[in-house]
């Protein structure tokens, strides 16, 4: 589930691994390809599409969360400052 929202954030096709757990190739869009769900060594095969283009979120997402933060810690001051004098 992790793997398939990884997948559509970033737009990029995601191998996911695990040992004695579900492994899977996702696509981009956040589809299964193939998945193996046995605890048994296994090997997945499948075709993945390359994407070298980059989201939003991953060129401008800490931007974004630092500009909240600034402007969160300008309003809280703001704020006090208004309750004291009224």
């Amino acid at each position: 589930m992790i793997s398939q929202i990884r997948a559509i954030e970033q737009r990029k096709s995601v191998i996911a691994t695990s040992k004695g757990g579900i492994s899977s190739i996702i696509a981009a869009s956040g589809e299964i390809i193939v998945e193996e769900t046995s605890k048994s060594p296994s090997v997945l095969q499948g075709k993945l599409e390359l994407n070298k283009k980059r989201t939003f979120y991953s060129q401008f997402g800490d931007i974004i969360l630092k500009l909240a933060m600034v402007v969160f810690l300008i309003s809280m001051p703001v704020s006090i400052i208004r309750n004291i004098h009224n």
